[in-house]
């Protein structure tokens, strides 16, 4: 078993864990204009929850790197990503403090990184996705986004309908796993 640390400080992803099948998450970007979306699929059984960050292109990611823009999973429980399921995510620009809701991204070409992880966060977890420079086993690579898309562009996937399943809100978990989730989410939405 690896163990490896989910550091997000403010784009390094560094796996604490990755001891996990490389095809059970994975992720497909697509430019529209100055839109960009990521459809992550996870086939495995655990819920998960993600982040991705757009880097230029060639540029290193490491702790001073300060990400134009991406995307990081939202407190609310129902954005994580339940096993077996397709969620598509549109990246938003980021400022300082994180996301700004714009999703009109800066011209240019970018790499993208992104990190998935299960929820919670606890003995056993498994985590999936592309490596900044700080070790570890990756289980993906970069993918290449070219803003506003000089090649043809590519349609946006429709946003996938969500399907009534079960409750992951804090409401409907026992007080100590309650805890455990919000402590996961004040994490995840650190930029």
């Amino acid at each position: 078993m690896t163990v490896v640390l989910l550091c997000l400080s403010p784009v390094v992803l560094c796996f604490a864990h990755a001891n996990a099948a490389p095809g059970d998450v994975t992720t497909v970007s697509a430019v529209s204009g100055n839109i960009a979306t990521a459809t992550i699929t996870n086939r495995s059984t655990a819920v998960i929850g993600c982040k991705l960050f757009g880097l230029p292109a060639g540029s290193v990611a490491d702790s001073g790197s300060r990400p134009p823009f991406g995307y990081v999973n939202p407190v609310d429980p129902g954005a994580l990503i339940l096993p077996g399921t397709t969620r598509t995510v549109t990246l938003e620009v980021f400022t300082e403090d994180g996301p700004n809701g714009s999703t009109a991204l800066p011209e240019g070409v970018y790499d993208l990184y992104w990190g998935c992880t299960t929820v919670p966060n606890v003995d056993g977890v498994e985590q999936w996705g592309t490596l900044a420079p700080a070790g570890g086993v990756p289980t993906a690579v970069t993918s290449r986004l070219v803003v506003p898309g000089d090649a043809p562009e590519t349609p946006l996937p429709a946003p996938q309908a969500v399907v009534p399943g079960p409750c992951y809100d804090a409401r409907c978990l026992p007080p100590d796993l309650a805890d455990v989730v919000d402590d996961l989410w004040n994490e995840l939405t650190s930029p």
